[in-house]
């Protein structure tokens, strides 16, 4: 949202460099999102998660520390290296946490409420963009080039919750995604009510069957009581 802005503020703000930059990033970016609908189901959703926060927080890091070290932007490796880190940052979100939480948003819900979960989990999305985005401006006029730590703070933070909460759903059909949450699988919880319903009814018709067989009996021996008198 900020590109041109940032680019500013790390050194490149002679005539129009900072909208070239932010020109070429946007149509990186176009492709790389065109890209990421072929790689996410090959890949998985957990592994470009995983993948895509350890390269952003590697990068941020970087930033954060050369924006530290650096804080004039008199260095011109520095900003090279620095406009290269937004550059890897910025796509790198489109192909991991950028379209692939929406998508597992889309799957792990029960499906008596999956359409409202998915809901707020996008509600959720954009209030926490907005909670970063909207104050970022002044924080950066604030804080300067420290303000990056921040955002690998909070990648770091992100790499950690994926690692040791959420499970692999590539391949795993939207009925059988509650065994990999611990839940009881709803195809086979389904397959295993059928079967009780044919056992059911089995036992009612043999149940059923015996009365009329003891019925049929109690006739033949009432009429031979009969045919003796």
């Amino acid at each position: 949202m900020y590109a041109a802005i940032i680019y500013k503020s790390l050194g490149w703000d002679k005539g129009s460099q900072a909208l070239s930059i932010n020109g070429i990033q946007a149509a990186l970016q176009l492709v790389i999102v065109l890209v990421n609908t072929f790689t996410v189901d090959r890949y998985g959703r957990r592994a470009l998660l995983l993948a895509g926060f350890a390269i952003q927080a590697m990068a941020l890091f970087i930033l954060s520390s050369l924006t530290t070290a650096f804080p004039d932007n008199k260095n011109s490796s520095a900003a090279i290296v620095e406009v290269a880190m937004l550059f890897i940052v910025g796509l790198t979100y489109c192909w991991s946490n950028g379209p692939i939480p929406p998508a597992i948003a889309s799957e792990i819900f029960p499906q008596e409420v999956r359409d409202k979960a998915f809901g707020f989990s996008l509600l959720g999305q954009t209030v926490c963009l907005l909670a970063l985005t909207q104050p970022w401006p002044t924080l950066s006029a604030q804080v300067g080039g420290k303000s990056y730590w921040l955002l690998a703070g909070l990648n770091t933070l992100c790499l950690i919750s994926v690692y040791f909460i959420l499970p692999e759903t590539k391949g795993i059909s939207l009925e059988r995604m509650d065994t990999i949450f611990g839940e009881v699988d709803a195809v086979e919880a389904g397959e295993l009510q059928v079967d009780l319903k044919k056992s059911e009814l089995m036992s009612q018709a043999s149940m059923e069957q015996h009365e009329t067989i003891g019925h049929e009996g109690d006739v033949r021996i009432t009429d031979g009581r009969q045919e003796s008198v």
